[in-house]
């Protein structure tokens, strides 16, 4: 049986292929599982042993036909599209048949397999050990993980919230701190042993800096889940968007959540007002700098 799973974006999304693959290959033990997403994500799923080939579809929403190409002319006996469409996927933890339940279990449904309990689940990449990177790691000596920015502007915490943290992070625990993202991303003011490595590495090297970092504090996005997946405590600040439905998940995973305005309680607004605060002050600044702070000092032995 040859089958193909359609994820194209984003980072997030194309984490949790991983999450599903192996579910796939448990309820087909004899297919091929073929893989499309966007090439800027094959890092990812790469070395996902339950993986057979990957194929990459750029500009998913203008490049169907290539994707329908791939269905039709690979004989495909199953394919799998559960990639948010429409806006009314981008709501779908508001139809009473999903209400509550992860993403992830989400995109199981939508692949028609059984659906998991998510607390017991914990994000997954499958990267080896690249031993010409460890004299970089070795070369940062202690350090930790910082991420400033995702692609909606309502997500994102401060980028004075972050610099604070981060002068009380190199003060308090005699540690570097490392910025990981893209160059667009808001920058730190790198002082010393505040280090910038916007666009410096591979999604696999940065999971392997993830690995041994001694924890990290991100916004919900990407990089943040490439470090759930790393095994790193993880300490994930969240404004609009649903922890239960979209929080990252496994042990080693904090998610804290923003007290929100109380014209919106109850009614989180990331994907119904496009991205923007509907009032003048993003829920997400409500966390403060202590808060992060007390968290990393019950998480970080």
């Amino acid at each position: 049986m040859k089958i193909l799973l359609v994820l194209v974006k984003t980072m997030g999304d194309v984490i949790l292929i991983n999450n599903i693959v192996d579910k796939i290959r448990k309820k087909y033990p004899k297919s091929k599982i073929d893989v499309c997403v966007n090439s800027i994500y094959k890092d990812i799923i790469d070395e996902n042993p339950y993986i057979n080939d990957i194929l990459l579809c750029d500009d998913w929403l203008k490049n169907w036909g290539t994707i329908f190409n791939f269905i039709l002319n690979k004989n495909y006996d199953e394919y799998m599209i559960p990639q948010q469409l429409t806006g009314e996927d981008n709501i779908w933890h508001q139809v009473d048949l999903y209400r509550h339940n992860h993403l992830l279990n989400f995109y199981l449904y939508r692949c028609r397999l059984p659906l998991v309990d998510i607390t017991e689940q914990k994000l997954k990449m499958y990267v080896k050990d690249k031993i010409e990177f460890e004299p970089i790691i070795k070369g940062y000596g202690d350090y930790c993980i910082i991420h400033t920015t995702s692609g909606a502007n309502i997500k994102n915490w401060n980028i004075d919230n972050f610099q604070k943290l981060a002068l009380k992070i190199k003060k308090e625990f005699k540690i570097k701190v490392l910025q990981l993202g893209i160059k667009n991303d808001n920058a730190l003011i790198f002082l010393e042993n505040i280090i910038d490595c916007r666009d410096k590495y591979t999604l696999k090297e940065q999971y392997l800096l993830c690995k041994n970092a001694k924890f990290m504090v991100g916004i919900d996005s990407g990089p943040s889940f490439i470090a759930g997946a790393s095994g790193c405590p993880t300490i994930k600040i969240h404004g609009p968007s649903n922890i239960i439905t979209s929080g990252g998940f496994g042990k080693n995973i904090y998610n804290i959540l923003a007290e929100t305005d109380e014209r919106c309680k109850n009614k989180r607004c990331h994907g119904i007002f496009k991205g923007q605060c509907k009032y003048t002050k993003p829920c997400v600044n409500n966390i403060t700098v202590d808060n992060i702070l007390i968290k990393i000092k019950e998480v970080v032995k």
